[in-house]
C-alpha cells in the first residue's frame, strides 16, 4: 500500500508541473489552450526517442522535450497572432496536428525505455533510494524552483504586461503594449512547462505513448470562452444571429435538460 502511494504521489508531483503550464494560459491569459494535450505527449515522445534511438543523456532529453513543447506553443501563438485564428481553434488545430507528428517521431504508438537509464534511475543509483522516492524529491524541488522563477518573472515589466493582457487586453493595448507578443510569450512558456512535464513523466513511467495526456473536453470550458467555441461545437449557434441570445426558436430546447453540454453555457453572452 505504501509503495503504491509513493508511486501515485511521485506521478502527481510531476503532473503538477503540467498544471503550472496550464495555469499560465487558462488562468492568467484567459485562453483555453488545447495545445496542452499534444505538447505533453510531444515532450514525452521526443524524450523517449532521443534516449532509445540516439543514446542521448536523459537530462538533455528532458530539455529537448521542453523545447519541443515550446515550439508547439509557438505554432499556436503564430496561428493566433499572425493568422488571427481564435485561440481555442488554433489550439485544437495544433493538438490534432501533433497527434500525427508524435506518431511520426516515434514511428509507432508506444516507445518503451525499460532498458535505458533515466534521471531517476541515475539519482537512485547514487543515493540508494527507491526511484519513487527520488521522483518525489526531484519533482518537489523542481516544482518549487519553477514556482519561484514564475513568481519572479510575473513581477517583472513583461510579466506584469502578460498578466494585464489576461485581465483587460484592450486597456493594456491602449497603454502601448503589444498584446501579440505577450500572448506568444505565454503560450511558449506554458507549453514548455507542459513538454517538460511530459518528458519527466515519460522517464518516470519508463515509456512514451501517443495517448499519454487525456484529451480535454469542450464541455468543461468556462463561459469566458465566449460564443466562438459554442459555434464550433454547437452548429445551431453559428446559424443564428449573434444579436439574439438565445434565438426564440431554440431557447426552450437549449435551456432544457436535454440540451448538449456545449449549450449549457453557450447562451450566456459575455461582456
Amino acid at each position: 500500500m505504501l509503495i503504491a502511494l509513493q508511486g501515485a504521489v511521485s506521478q502527481g508531483v510531476l503532473w503538477g508541473i503540467m498544471v503550472l503550464g496550464v495555469f499560465i494560459t487558462f488562468r492568467l491569459l484567459d485562453i483555453p489552450d488545447m495545445t496542452c494535450d499534444g505538447s505533453f505527449a510531444l515532450g514525452g515522445c521526443v524524450c523517449a526517442v532521443l534516449i532509445v534511438n540516439n543514446n542521448v543523456d536523459p537530462l538533455l532529453a528532458v530539455l529537448a522535450g521542453m523545447c519541443a513543447g515550446a515550439i508547439a506553443g509557438a505554432v499556436t501563438g503564430i496561428l493566433t497572432t499572425v493568422f488571427e485564428i481564435p485561440a481555442i481553434l488554433a489550439g485544437i488545430l495544433t493538438q490534432i496536428s501533433l497527434w500525427s507528428i508524435n506518431l511520426r517521431i516515434m514511428g509507432k504508438s508506444n516507445t518503451p525505455i525499460l532498458a535505458k537509464g533515466t534521471i531517476f534511475s541515475s539519482v537512485s543509483h547514487m543515493t540508494g533510494l527507491p526511484q519513487s522516492t527520488v521522483a518525489i524529491i526531484l519533482g518537489i524541488v523542481l516544482a518549487v524552483a519553477i514556482v519561484a522563477i514564475l513568481y519572479w518573472f510575473f513581477g517583472t515589466e513583461i510579466g506584469s504586461a502578460l498578466r494585464a493582457t489576461g485581465n483587460n487586453e484592450y486597456m493594456i493595448r491602449a497603454l502601448g503594449v503589444n498584446t501579440n507578443t505577450t500572448k506568444m510569450i505565454a503560450l511558449v512558456l506554458s507549453n514548455a512547462l507542459i513538454g517538460l512535464s511530459g518528458a519527466l513523466i515519460c522517464q518516470s513511467q519508463k515509456y512514451a505513448d501517443i495517448g499519454m495526456a487525456p484529451a480535454p473536453s469542450l464541455s468543461v470550458l468556462p463561459p469566458s470562452s465566449s460564443a466562438r467555441c459554442s459555434a464550433a461545437c454547437c452548429p445551431a449557434v453559428s446559424r443564428s444571429s449573434p444579436s439574439v441570445w438565445p434565438p426564440p426558436s431554440l431557447a426552450p430546447w437549449c435551456t432544457s435538460s436535454s440540451a448538449p453540454s456545449c449549450c449549457s453555457w453557450a447562451w450566456t453572452p459575455t461582456t
